[in-house]
């Protein structure tokens, strides 16, 4: 056992003198060198540049002694020293979290590489643009106020109404400007559009005709004189805060014809004294104005010749004058048609009121025994306030006298103040005898109406009766004058007389 272990030492012990017997003779060509040792990790890219939120790739090379060199990403301990600015993964991968810088290490076998990594803010865009309202309706003519919000990459919003760009698909129904600001042009809809860095939003605009809300008569008191004419305008008033003239369009109306007519196109005719409401309605909408419509200042002429002394003198006259009588301004106004031979003078009087109305009546008796009472200032463009007939069942003008075809009240009647009644003498066919009565007797008669009744009789002819009558005219709870039938009724003064 001794002489083993003493073999296996010698050979060992004897190792390193034949090793080195080797090497000095150089009788051998194998040849040994140390391990290679990890000198150095080199990272790349070198001080990058990413935008929060963004990512970048680190790779670590590893630098050997003996000169070589290995991809250590994998293997490589990474680390950032500020995990607050960019954080890295184990495969290397470093993310942006906030703008600022850090150093991104890679560590092996006591061996470590760093680079400077900055972190900048991010890029922010545009995602989305939201228009509000996002629906609206607005009337022709009227404006509406658009809004665009962005919402950005980051989340945050912003008013970028100044900024966007505006459109409107439909610029016949409505305009919009730079500022977002859209018109009314016409019934209709369009889209209003924003656009910002390629980013759009929208929103429905509704044009609708505005609301008729009122309507102005102007002028909205006017006075004229009957006979006269005013033009009346109608001024519609809408929701959008706009007018528009409609005079021709409304429908007119006076609440009283009998004072002021008024046409279709707003021109008001005084009809006689009073007030009146000229109205025009359109769409349901009713505006007014009230009208007061005034007489002339005619003077009353109740007889023949002015007066009862047949002076022929109207010392009251105030509207004609030797400046405008002449040929230039004065002459025909109208004409009154009646039914027959006029040979009485017309008889005037002054406000009267008939048929809901003041009027300047002008009294005319025919020869054939009919009474027309006509406006004096318009002649009621040819219709009378009122016409009675003098003659009552089977009774006929006469026929066979000097005055043809028909005799019937020739002379001038008689207007009474007193009781509103007029005087007529008249001739009529009624069998028996004839009266003859003169414009004078029937003076008389009204003259004495306020005292006591008087009568006159003549002698006898044949045929023929001659009728004094007195009528009421104008009453205010009359419209017409009344014919009283005969044998029921005696005048208040005048009776039947015979020749």
């Amino acid at each position: 056992m001794n002489a083993l272990r003493y073999r296996v030492q010698l050979i060992f012990s004897a190792l390193p003198v034949a090793l080195i017997l080797i090497t000095g003779c150089g009788t051998s060509t194998t040849t040994s060198s140390a391990p290679k040792s990890l000198s150095s990790i080199s990272i790349t890219p070198a001080n990058p540049s990413i935008a929060v939120n963004a990512t970048e790739q680190f790779t670590a090379t590893g630098n050997y002694s003996d000169g070589s060199t290995a991809n250590l990403s994998s293997s490589a301990n990474w680390a950032s020293t500020k995990q607050s600015i960019a954080t890295v993964s184990e495969a290397g991968l470093g993310t942006g979290v906030a703008a600022g810088n850090t150093s991104i290490t890679a560590s092996m076998s006591g061996v470590t590489g760093a680079t400077t990594l900055t972190v900048t803010a991010a890029a922010v865009t545009v995602t989305s643009i939201a228009v509000t309202p996002a629906t609206a309706s607005i009337t022709t003519g009227a404006t509406q106020q658009f809004t665009a919000t962005a919402t950005y990459s980051d989340g945050t919003t912003g008013n970028v109404t100044a900024s966007a760009t505006w459109a409107s698909s439909n610029t016949t129904a409505a305009t919009v400007n730079t500022a977002g600001l859209a018109t009314g042009s016409s019934v209709g809809s369009s889209t209003i559009s924003a656009t910002l860095s390629g980013t759009s939003g929208s929103a429905t605009l509704t044009v609708v005709a505005p609301m008729l809300t009122s309507i102005t008569v102007s002028p909205s008191d006017p006075s004229f004189l009957n006979g006269a004419t005013e033009q009346f305008t109608a001024t519609a008033n809408y929701s959008n805060n706009t007018t528009s003239n409609v005079t021709s369009s409304a429908t007119w109306s006076s609440s009283n014809t009998a004072i002021a007519t008024i046409s279709s196109a707003g021109l008001a005719t005084g009809q006689g004294g009073g007030t009146t409401t000229i109205s025009a309605a359109l769409s349901g909408i009713t505006g007014g104005a009230t009208a007061s419509v005034t007489l002339s200042g005619t003077t009353s002429i109740t007889t023949w010749h002015v007066d009862t002394n047949r002076s022929g003198l109207n010392s009251q006259e105030a509207i004609l004058t030797p400046a405008n009588v002449n040929a230039s301004n004065f002459g025909k106004l109208f004409s009154c048609p009646v039914d027959g031979y006029v040979y009485g003078a017309p008889l005037i009087l002054s406000h009267q009121s008939v048929n809901g109305a003041l009027h300047n009546v002008l009294y005319v008796a025919t020869e054939n025994d009919s009474v027309y009472a006509y406006d004096a200032d318009t002649c009621g463009g040819g219709t009378p306030l009122w016409k009675v007939s003098l003659l009552q069942s089977g009774e006929t003008p006469l026929a066979d006298e000097a005055i043809l075809p028909h005799a019937g009240v020739t002379s001038t009647p008689v207007l009474s103040f007193v009781a509103a009644n007029i005087f007529f003498t008249y001739s009529l066919i009624i069998g028996f005898a004839s009266d003859h009565l003169t414009s004078g007797f029937a003076a008389s008669c009204a003259t004495a109406e306020a005292t006591s009744a008087s009568g006159r009789t003549e002698p006898n002819r044949t045929k023929y009766r001659r009728l004094i009558l007195a009528i009421r005219i104008a009453p205010k709870s009359w419209r017409q004058p009344q014919v009283p039938a005969r044998g029921t009724w005696s005048p208040p003064c005048c009776k039947l007389v015979r020749i």
